[in-house]
């Protein structure tokens, strides 16, 4: 069993696993906060870029596939945010959980997270898995509303967009465009009249008007997830982007581009999905500094036909982008609770399981708006 003091702060190692735009963006907030941060990654260069924006980490190279790396670079390990990439996430995961190390999981992976409690249970570890926005703070908020009314339909939209309206694609993305694909490729589960059913990605089509930003698409995808075991009889959650990029996508799709099938390119094998996400990589990169949102929207109708709900909204800043600062704070937020034994025990937990913890949802509450990023309850 990994046994480490949660209550001394100054002596807490925090190892971030991933130095992507979010897992740059934990580390930097921990740091900030005088936690010691570690941040892995198998690139150098992106580990350097890390460097440079959080000069008071360390920093090293690392292999998710190989358990050595795992044993060596996290002995010392009070805490470990997984940040990786879906694909590779739930390895890490896996191996994590096996050397009984607490982890608070934002690698969005197509496997359930809570196939390790029983082994988190043995090991000693402490998990809470999905700490994004949606899933995530979307997860919260949803139980929060399911606790106090009697919810009978739930809906969820949420998405991150450039102001910058550049054809083709009128987007662009924070994280790994692997992960975003992944979300248009598997189908998405809804439940209707309490029986779960599953609809195709990027069905379902519909339009809203959001306040100061305009009319986008909504369109549904597989973001539900754990929130499909809650006790509220009919459920969605859409993505949100600009008009008529659903349809763009779905051509990519029908024409076999997020296939698994493996091609040669210069000699090199990789898969359909793999070669496009990569050109869409370039494509979709947001211009470092430039205007851009992230937009949540939870809707429940009770019994009586009232509408309840929450709104989420950010523009980033301090350099960091929206999406980055919404998934990255309330990762931030989960990692202070655990190291400061607001949350104990151990086990796999998803978000929903603290919705009706009022002090919980205050003390996230408070974190995001003290980043200037706006919560409000309709």
């Amino acid at each position: 069993m990994h046994d480490k003091n949660f209550s001394s702060l100054s002596s807490s190692q925090v190892v971030i696993l991933g130095g992507g735009n979010i897992g740059s963006f934990v580390a930097k907030e921990l740091a900030d906060e005088d936690y010691s941060v570690t941040i892995l990654d198998s690139s150098f260069e992106r580990l350097e870029v890390c460097k440079s924006l959080v000069p008071n980490s360390s920093i090293s190279t690392f292999d998710a596939t190989n358990l050595e790396d795992y044993k060596s670079k996290m002995s010392n390990a009070t805490l470990v945010v997984n940040a990786l990439p879906g694909p590779i996430g739930h390895l890490a995961l896996q191996n994590i959980v096996n050397l009984g190390i607490s982890c608070v999981d934002v690698s969005f992976t197509f496997e359930d997270p809570r196939i390790f409690n029983n082994k988190a249970k043995s090991s000693g570890s402490l998990v809470v898995s999905d700490t994004g926005i949606a899933p995530g703070i979307s997860n919260i908020f949803a139980a929060e509303l399911a606790s106090k009314h009697n919810i009978q339909n739930l809906e969820i939209f949420v998405g991150g967009l450039p102001f910058r309206r550049t054809p083709p694609w009128e987007y662009a993305a924070t994280f790994s465009p692997i992960d975003v694909i992944a979300e248009y490729v598997r189908p998405a589960r809804i439940k209707i009249d309490n029986k779960i059913k599953s609809r195709s990605a990027l069905s379902d089509l519909r339009q809203l008007e959001i306040d100061k930003i305009g009319t986008l698409e909504a369109f549904l995808t597989d973001g539900l997830r754990s929130l499909l075991d809650l006790q509220i009889p009919n459920m969605k959650e859409y993505t949100l982007r600009y008009p008529g990029y659903a349809e763009k996508i779905l051509m990519l799709k029908d024409a076999n581009l997020f296939s698994d099938e493996v091609i040669q390119i210069d000699g090199v094998s990789m898969t359909r999905l793999e070669l496009t996400s990569l050109e869409l990589f370039e494509q979709w990169k947001l211009i470092p500094g430039e205007p851009e949102f992230t937009h949540l929207i939870i809707s429940s109708i009770d019994i009586h036909g009232n509408t309840k709900g929450w709104k989420v909204h950010d523009e980033g800043a301090d350099g960091w982008s929206s999406m980055s600062r919404t998934t990255g704070l309330s990762t931030v937020s989960f990692c202070k609770m655990l190291l400061d034994k607001t949350i104990q025990g151990t086990g796999v937990f998803m978000p929903e399981y603290f919705g009706t913890n009022s002090s919980i949802i205050n003390r996230i509450i408070d974190d995001f708006k003290a980043k200037g990023i706006s919560i409000n309850r309709f």
